[in-house]
């Protein structure tokens, strides 16, 4: 005299089909073993993906002794997919940093702290600055940095090794910065 609703089928095939809701790993720590493809139905941590986000952060310069403000449209995405992260960002500065001297400028404030394991945690990532041709001598580019939650920013000269850019002092307003970066967690 019930009625009841389908909401998960086991196929005789093996297949399992959820017809409405989500699966859900209530448990911290697990997730899905993908042990068939690797070493005989054991699973490792490699082979198990127990994490996937999506979401937004908010991207800004660090430099000592320096203040930075921003226009309104700042904003960056992430996409996390075990210990993959994958984000990008805009920077636009709304005046003139304040500030003097030499110090290192980095983009802060990532989502997850950059794994400090070995040099295949981090990869270079893409810039595109628009508002001034002087910032940069060279090419621009972005490296993750270890162990930490910030971006380095490079200058490259063919037949030189790339330098971090030490001069926020030559940011001007309304220069904008486009970035992507892929790191490990």
């Amino acid at each position: 005299g019930s009625s009841f609703a389908e909401t998960v089928r086991f196929g005789t095939n093996g297949d399992v089909t959820i017809q409405d809701g989500n699966l859900v790993v209530g448990t911290a720590g697990h997730g899905i073993s993908f042990a068939a493809t690797g070493n005989g139905g054991v699973s490792t941590p490699s082979e198990l993906l127990d994490d996937y986000e999506e979401g937004s952060w908010t991207p800004i310069f660090a430099a000592s002794n320096y203040t930075f403000q921003y226009n309104s449209t700042t904003a960056g995405k992430y996409v996390r997919v075990g210990k993959l992260v994958h984000l990008n960002g805009y920077i636009r500065l709304s005046h003139t940093p304040g500030g003097s001297g030499t110090a290192t400028l980095v983009i802060s404030q990532l989502p997850f702290t950059i794994s400090n394991t070995d040099n295949s945690s981090y990869s270079a990532g893409a810039l595109v600055i628009e508002g001034s041709g002087s910032f940069f001598s060279g090419t621009p580019a972005i490296r993750p940095n270890k162990g930490s939650t910030n971006i380095g920013l490079f200058n490259v000269i063919a037949g030189a090794s790339p330098t971090l850019q030490r001069e926020p002092s030559n940011l001007t307003s309304g220069m904008e910065f486009e970035f992507q970066v892929t790191y490990h967690v």
